[in-house]
């Protein structure tokens, strides 16, 4: 009997998850294509390690990709319940990357600065960031070609806060 119990329960968590993402296709909301990504890593000859992590910074629902490699290294991929949801946490991101800036109440906002180890380089696409602080040759024209170019961070082009963020 227990085990019917658990068979319902993640039938049930594979529908609702189905029904998400549905409704966010017939919407005209686009989903990262996490599956495609995480397979064109694997084919560029990188061994792909996830696991959830938490998010200091974003609100989305973090995944840590660890691919191999000497250094091994890491991505951030953060997920939202929509577009526009990324959008607006991307709009967040000073084009530097290294500065976040959330609206609070009354016209306040809270800001928070960070000192990267390496260059980060962010990147928004349909319903998600990927974070990547680092400077490996072969796997930034690898993102750019997954993602687009960087919306802030490193090679991102943009100087100022003025400028509007380039979106997808």
């Amino acid at each position: 009997m227990k085990a019917k119990g658990i068979w319902l329960t993640v039938m049930g968590a594979v529908f609702a998850a189905a029904l998400l993402l549905l409704s966010m296709y017939t919407l005209g909301a686009e989903v990262f294509p996490l599956d495609t990504f995480l397979t064109t890593l694997q084919r560029a000859g990188y061994e792909v390690r996830t696991d959830m992590a938490s998010s200091e910074f974003l609100r989305g629902r973090a995944t840590q990709i660890t691919l191999s490699g000497d250094p091994e290294q890491t991505i951030l991929l953060y997920q939202y319940p929509s577009p526009d949801k990324a959008e607006q946490d991307a709009s967040c991101i000073d084009p530097s990357g290294r500065l976040f800036t959330y609206p609070g109440e009354n016209g306040t906002s809270r800001s928070v600065t960070v000192e990267w180890v390496a260059p980060p380089h962010f990147y928004l696409r349909h319903n998600a960031i990927i974070q990547y602080v680092g400077s490996d040759e072969k796997l930034l024209p690898l993102l750019e070609s997954l993602c687009g170019p960087p919306i802030a961070g490193d090679g991102s082009g943009k100087t100022s806060r003025s400028r509007e963020l380039t979106l997808e």
